[in-house]
């Protein structure tokens, strides 16, 4: 995944000794988790069948490809910068 803004900030507050509010570092963690899932959201729906994949065959889930055809594997967007 890329890096977010707030692997930016942590990196500023931890490495390089900058000031932070009380609470800033756990504000961080939770941005940071929800521009994780965010990106998540995003990739599964450029790749689904590998999220299939990953879910059937590494995590045991039961995996149903949908009833409309399986999506084509978005390429031009993996591809992206």
């Amino acid at each position: 995944m890329r890096p977010c803004l707030e692997d930016l900030l942590q990196l500023l507050v931890e490495e390089f000794r900058f000031d932070a509010m009380p609470g800033a570092l756990q504000a961080i963690e939770d941005g940071r988790v929800k521009w994780r899932r965010r990106q998540l959201a995003a990739m599964v729906r450029d790749d689904p069948e590998e999220a299939a994949r990953v879910l059937r065959d590494e995590l045991d889930y039961e995996v149903m490809p949908p009833i409309s055809g399986v999506r084509d594997v978005r390429f031009d967007r993996l591809r992206r910068w």
